[in-house]
């Protein structure tokens, strides 16, 4: 096991944070929605794995528009909770002796 895991055993490493503006055609209607996407991005080497979180939000909709107000609160939630991964069995990504 890593000397970084035995220190804390179940923190992931800092996420890499992207997002985005989707464009889009949601549930068979013709008129498009734009989604703002929130992704984190972890990098696990010693598993060979990246896991991905992520969030969207549906901005503006036949519905109606969500506020920019609105949408950092949730980008702000998204960063907190992405932050908070812990990873209690890291068995889950397999024998990592690859």
């Amino acid at each position: 096991m890593p000397e970084d895991m035995m220190v804390a055993p179940n923190a992931a490493p800092s996420p890499v944070f992207l997002h985005g503006v989707q464009r889009v055609s949601k549930f068979n209607k013709t008129e498009m929605d734009v989604v703002t996407i929130f992704m984190a991005l972890y990098r696990l080497p010693e598993q060979n794995v990246d896991l991905v979180f992520t969030a969207n939000v549906p901005t503006v909709t036949s519905s109606g528009t969500i506020d920019d107000l609105t949408v950092l609160g949730v980008k702000e939630a998204f960063r907190t909770c992405a932050k908070s991964l812990q990873i209690v069995d890291w068995g889950l990504f397999g024998d990592n002796s690859v």
